[in-house]
């Protein structure tokens, strides 16, 4: 493991998705670039597979490993909408963080336990900003909310909404 602590970045859009790696004090130490990660256009696989090679590409080009990464920051292409209506892409991008990245302890799985009820039984508009932002950091606990909102029959209407718009919407068209 790198003794000073690496982020990185990563910027998905419709053509290209960009890869950074940073130090603390903000350096640039790697960057990549690979084709699109946008799900829509290229399908679940081949956005898996841009990010394991940008991922792959950015740690060779910096001499580090995943291992190496103290967070991991993601902004994809229907990402953060379709956070909880597509829980596989979600679950590809969870598995790159390193685990030492994700919350853990008694006092991070309580609250997870309670924001992910909150969030099944009052809706997604009844979450705060902090609330929103713990569930789409924390893999395991929107793991846990795409698991309930797909299942559990106390899940608040708006989850079956969101999931009848995203899935009526149309499709993006590869050019």
């Amino acid at each position: 493991m790198s003794e000073r602590r690496i982020f990185l970045g990563v910027d998905g859009g419709g053509t290209k998705t960009e890869f950074v790696c940073i130090d603390e004090a903000g350096a640039v130490v790697g960057r990549h670039v690979e084709g699109t990660t946008y799900h829509l256009q290229v399908g679940l696989e081949g956005a898996v597979r841009a990010l394991g090679d940008g991922i792959a590409g950015v740690c060779a080009q910096a001499g580090l490993t995943r291992g190496d990464l103290a967070f991991a920051f993601f902004g994809l292409p229907a990402f953060g909408e379709d956070a909880v209506i597509d829980p596989q892409l979600n679950a590809q991008v969870c598995a790159v963080l390193p685990r030492h990245a994700r919350p853990s302890g008694r006092g991070g799985e309580a609250l997870r336990y309670r924001t992910v009820i909150m969030a099944i039984e009052r809706g997604p508009d009844a979450l705060t900003d902090r609330q929103k932002r713990l569930v789409l950091t924390d893999p395991i606990a929107l793991s846990e909310l795409h698991a309930q909102v797909s299942t559990s029959p106390a899940a608040h209407p708006a989850w079956r909404a969101a999931r009848t718009y995203a899935a009526s919407a149309p499709a993006a068209k590869a050019s």
